[in-house]
């Protein structure tokens, strides 16, 4: 919360740091979105929901390309900002 995290801030710091953390969470939310359209895009190509990429590539469906990899990196880091903002 900001306010504990700055204790008795005078107003304009305050405000400064409100600003800073506003713009903080629109580039997160600015990455978040990019991971998804690439995570969509990559679904899309390769007929394929996420949570399978593993299945498909041990079953010889999928191949480990670079882009399959990017994929699944993609993924992954969509997962974890998932569960991040879960906890909160």
């Amino acid at each position: 919360m900001i306010l504990q995290d700055h204790g008795h801030l005078e107003p304009e710091q305050l405000a400064r740091e409100l600003l800073r953390q506003s713009e903080v969470l629109k580039q997160h939310s600015a990455r978040i979105a990019a991971l998804e359209a690439r995570v969509a895009l990559a679904e899309h190509r390769y007929h394929l929901v996420s949570h399978q990429i593993h299945d498909a590539i041990d079953a010889g469906t999928l191949e480990e390309t670079p882009d399959v990899c990017n994929w699944i990196l993609d993924y992954d880091l969509l997962e974890r900002a998932r569960s991040n903002a879960g906890r909160r």
